[in-house]
């Protein structure tokens, strides 16, 4: 349809429903039923309770300037007759310009027979003052009516009054007066008489319909405002505003004034000024937003204009009398008018250029067009229609309603267009970003290691400025490396791939394990960092690895932008979250900027500090991280007082701790691989973790950890490795075990986080008893960062593994080590075996040539040296020096004969003793003893001119033996015995370093050397008695 049409089309069916309305009011002034005639209306026929409602209309006896009582109407002579309801202004005499004035109103009312009957009246406007009198009693009033303004309080409530009439006829006085409104005064509205229960119907049924219309336009006006606060559109603003006036203005001149109704109190001036001051809102957003709407076709001027006067209108009408002010109401009236059909005519060509929503607004404009004539009328009482139409607000609220609507699923459908391409495009973004990080990280990574092999190989090579710039190379890349790292989180969580694992955690193990990380930072600074979790802070359910990612970065912040002073992490256990602080003492963060530092890529502007760093990612990422886990974060800072950034993690029910109280189970075979992080649950007991279980197998392997799922996994993991495996949840108990009975483990499996001692100060104690080779160490940690891995290997683990870990390469890593272990301990057998070779030549030579010559001087001793060097020689190659232990006797046979060999050599250069318990047993490594006294002949006694003498003692310690070793030879300085231990030198002696090692190995303690120069060396060794 062309526009011509839609307007013709518009304006024809606007001027049909009109003259329809015409043809209504022109009906509604023809009489119908009984009229009153000369002051008296006969309802002799008239049943109330059949009939229905009568109005009382037509003739009644007005008594101008007269408020007289009832007793006084039959004697008075002076009335006239006015039509009822009409305005009484050309009932006073011609000069009378306003309608103010008083008099009495008279009818009497012939009824049927009847002994008694009770009647309502129901009273609905009357200006501006009443009281009524039924049959001489007073019945009801609205205000005070009284001759002079000043005795005058104005009412204009509508009313019900009752009235007992036993008699035949009802005589009916109503005192008027009106001193408050110009325009129009007396009886203006019908005055219905009924039954009582016909007229409360009649009046209920009339405030119910007008509170629905009423309250309908509020909710609307109120929808309107909440759809502002959403979209923020200013015509959305306007029509809100508009509507909610046309509410407020229904509810105080339309509607059988519902606003007393509601408020019975009110005064009358109150009432008044709020009427104007809607009538003045309506107007003034009905030009607003019909300008914003059509602002190339509206004159601005024009509008602003009508505004002007419309908020000058309003303003008068605070504070001008009521009985002046209504003088100006005419006036608006037309004002308003002919701003209608201004509007009318810039919504006709806005339709014939085909505007969009023209047509709309057209139909609401005609509609409002048509309600305000409607209330000029009754505003004006130039009419006597009960009831006015509330069609035209109608169809102008609803226009408003449709064009609202079309205007914001149009903007709905937009959005969502925009969305979806908005959606594409960050999707290709993302996607750009983990395609370049992972392209990128490749080389970056071979450019780190590059540079720090050069610092590593080659850095005395460099000169200052040059190792100055390797160095910084170093940093800029690893800071690049975290940067992409962080790059493919925020990816992952803007695409919601990131799915947690959340077990079962103690956050004081974690916090201590990350301060152990992070140490390497506070190097260097006044700064201490301090764990005050609670050691006895319940755990809680969360995943470990982005647990200690959030932590980390909070913890790297602090710890960077903290020049001196403290770091402190507490966590404080609320009704239904854990709260976790990291507190510094720092520069600070202003108020103005601690919500932007953790938007992404948003670095803090103020000059003091940039807690975000880099691209600005770390904080919004951990943000991002706690709210996954159904928690929030934020910062309470004052500048120069530090700053505490805190979050909280949920208090929830986890399946962890369902299986700790024995209700659940967890299944590790979901694909028989660790690495399925979903926790799936079984419904039966779980069973209590066995502090020692053998699998048939050889290998003695160490589980420490504390959670007793983890550990169920891995018991069930091994049980196909014929291990046999031992299970500790503390490293106390690890290192008390350790101390107490020098148990003979093959493999520690260490996880990180353990309660009170981290798994990295377990690990570092354990290396005070076992070297790399002799006990292997895997540490679980749930980071793969550069920082945790570099913290584990500094502690002395030999491998990690990133939890949830793969059952097979958990597996393959173990026996990897274990196969290490061996070859070692294949190595050191093969070292006793070299031992068993080094018999030197000249020894042989030496031993022999002394036997020749005994040949010659001494058959006996002869024969006894030869068997002595028999005995020698089957102990140094006898099978059970292959064992891992022999009994102390055989090791101090192959002792004796060495000793009687050299002996017979030295003569009385060499003397000795053994200070043996005879019923001393235990078991001692092979060869532990002999290079050990070997060394201290040659290397200590016989470099000395006149000799000296050794001593070997043992002491029964009750579980331990203490062997010891003396001789009184040439010494050593401290330095040489550091060395000689650690085999930075050959001439310490024949398997000096071998016996330490093995020693060390078996029972986690070596050799203790004490010597003073020139005055002797003591070697001593504390053996347990084994079973």
């Amino acid at each position: 349809m062309n526009s011509r049409k839609k307007i013709i089309l518009i304006l024809s069916i606007f001027m049909i429903v009109l003259a329809l309305r015409i043809g209504f009011v022109v009906s509604s002034h023809q009489p119908k039923g009984i009229s009153a005639m000369h002051g008296e209306l006969d309802l002799r026929e008239w049943e109330p309770d059949k009939d229905g409602i009568q109005s009382l209309n037509g003739e009644w006896e007005f008594y101008r300037n007269q408020l007289l009582p009832p007793e006084e109407i039959s004697a008075q002579a002076s009335s006239v007759m006015m039509n009822v309801p009409s305005k009484w202004n050309s009932y006073f005499q011609a000069d009378h310009e306003t309608a103010y004035g008083y008099g009495t109103y008279h009818l009497k009312v012939l009824l049927k027979p009847v002994n008694q009957q009770i009647l309502a009246l129901k009273i609905t406007k009357i200006g501006t003052s009443n009281r009524i009198y039924v049959n001489g009693k007073e019945i009801g009033n609205s205000g005070k009516p009284a001759s002079t303004k000043e005795l005058t309080v104005a009412g204009i409530t509508p009313y019900v009054a009752f009235a007992v009439i036993d008699g035949q006829a009802a005589d009916i006085v109503i005192q008027v007066a009106n001193f408050d409104h110009a325009i129009s005064g007396g009886i203006l509205q019908s005055i219905k008489l009924g039954s009582t229960e016909h007229i409360v119907a009649e009046t209920r049924r009339d405030n119910l319909s007008n509170m629905f219309i009423s309250s309908t336009y509020a909710l609307l006006a109120l929808a309107f405002l909440i759809l502002f606060l959403f979209i923020r559109s200013k015509e959305v603003l306007s029509i809100g505003l508009c509507v909610l006036f046309t509410a407020l203005f229904f509810v105080t001149q339309g509607g059988k004034m519902l606003l007393v109704v509601w408020f019975p109190t009110m005064d009358y001036t109150l009432y008044s000024r709020i009427t104007s001051l809607a009538a003045a809102g309506l107007i003034y957003f009905y030009a607003q937003y019909n300008y914003q709407l059509n602002p190339a076709l509206a004159s601005r001027k024009i509008i602003r204009m009508l505004q002007g006067i419309v908020v000058i209108y309003g303003i008068l009408s605070l504070f001008i009398d009521t009985a002046i002010f209504t003088l100006f109401s005419v006036p608006i009236n037309f004002i308003f008018i002919a701003f209608h059909f201004y509007i009318l005519g810039v919504l006709i060509k806005a339709v014939r250029l085909e505007k969009q929503d023209a047509s709309l607004l057209l139909i609401g404009a005609l509609g409002l067009f048509w309600q305000s004539i409607e209330f000029l009328f009754e505003f004006n009482d130039w009419n006597e229609l009960e009831k006015s139409s509330k069609l035209g607000i109608l169809i102008f609220v609803l226009s408003l309603t449709v064009l609202i609507s079309i205007r914001v699923f149009r903007r709905f459908a937009e959005t969502t267009r925009l969305a979806q391409q908005l959606v594409i495009m960050d999707k290709i973004k993302d996607e750009f970003l983990t395609n370049t990080s992972h392209e990128l990280r490749i080389p970056l990574y071979g450019i780190i290691n590059i540079s720090q092999s050069m610092l590593d190989d080659r850095g005395n090579q460099f000169t200052a400025s040059q190792l100055q710039n390797l160095n910084l190379l170093v940093t800029v890349g690893r800071r690049m490396g975290h940067l992409l790292n962080d790059i493919l989180d925020m990816s992952k969580l803007n695409e919601a791939k990131i799915q947690l694992d959340k077990q079962y955690i103690d956050l004081y193990s974690l916090v201590n394990g990350l301060i152990e990380v992070m140490k390497f930072l506070v190097t260097g600074k006044e700064l201490e960092v301090i764990n005050q979790v609670p050691q006895d802070l319940a755990p809680i359910e969360a995943d470990e690895q982005r647990l200690m990612q959030i932590l980390s970065n909070l913890l790297y912040n602090a710890i960077k932008y903290t020049p001196k002073g403290r770091v402190v992490i507490q966590a404080v256990s609320k009704k239904d979250y854990m709260e976790i602080q990291v507190m510094d003492t720092g520069n600070g963060i202003p108020l103005e900027h601690q919500e932007e530092i953790f938007r992404g890529f948003v670095q803090g502007s103020w000059e003091e500090i940039d807690y975000q760093g880099g691209a600005g990612l770390g904080l919004s990422i951990s943000k991002k991280l706690v709210e996954l886990h159904g928690g929030r974060m934020g910062v309470r800072s004052i500048v120069g007082q530090g700053a505490t950034f805190y979050f909280t993690i949920p208090i929830t029910t986890s399946l962890i701790d369902l299986a700790a109280s024995k209700s659940l189970i967890y299944n590790p075979y979901a694909a028989a691989s660790l690495e399925n992080t979903e926790r799936i649950v079984l419904q039966t007991a779980l069973p209590d973790t066995p502090s020692y279980i053998d699998y048939g197998g050889e290998m003695h392997i160490l589980v420490v950890d504390n959670d007793p799922v983890n550990v169920h996994v891995i018991l069930q993991l091994l049980g196909s490795e014929q291990y046999r495996i031992t299970t500790m949840s503390r490293g106390e108990e690890v290192l008390a075990h350790l101390v107490q009975n020098k148990p003979e483990w093959d493999l520690v499996i260490l996880d990180v986080m353990l309660p009170q001692m981290s798994g990295y100060e377990v690990c570092r104690k354990l290396r005070e008893y076992y070297t790399l080779f002799e006990l292997p160490i895997i540490m679980l940690t749930g980071q793969s960062q550069l920082g945790d891995l570099k913290a584990a290997f500094e502690a002395g683990a030999n491998d990690y593994t990133v939890k949830p870990v793969n059952g097979e390469e958990l597996k393959a890593r173990i026996r990897t080590l274990l196969q290490m272990k061996r070859a070692v301990i294949d190595h050191i057998h093969l070292e006793t075996a070299l031992l068993q070779a080094q018999i030197k030549p000249h020894f042989l030579f030496n031993t022999l040539n002394t036997i020749a010559s005994l040949g010659e001087e001494d058959s006996n001793q002869m024969r006894e040296l030869l068997m002595e060097f028999g005995n020698y020689l089957r102990a140094s190659f006898d099978s059970k020096n292959l064992n891992r232990f022999v009994h102390i006797s055989h090791e101090m046979a192959l002792v004796q004969s060495y000793l009687y060999i050299e002996k017979v050599r030295f003569a009385e250069r060499l003397q000795f003793e053994i200070l043996f318990p005879e019923d001393l047993e235990f078991r001692i490594p092979p060869l532990t003893l002999q290079p050990i006294i070997e060394n201290a002949v040659r290397h200590g006694i016989m470099k000395r001119m006149e000799g000296g003498k050794i001593q070997i003692s043992a002491i029964d310690l009750g579980d331990e033996v203490r062997v010891t070793v003396s001789d009184n030879g040439v010494g050593l300085t401290g330095d040489e015995i550091k060395a000689v231990l650690t085999g930075q030198i050959s001439n310490g002696g024949i398997g000096l370093l071998n016996t330490h090692r093995r020693l060390k190995h078996y029972y986690g303690y070596g050799l203790t050397i004490e010597s003073i120069p020139m005055q002797g060396t003591r070697v001593s060794m504390q053996i347990p008695k084994l079973k």
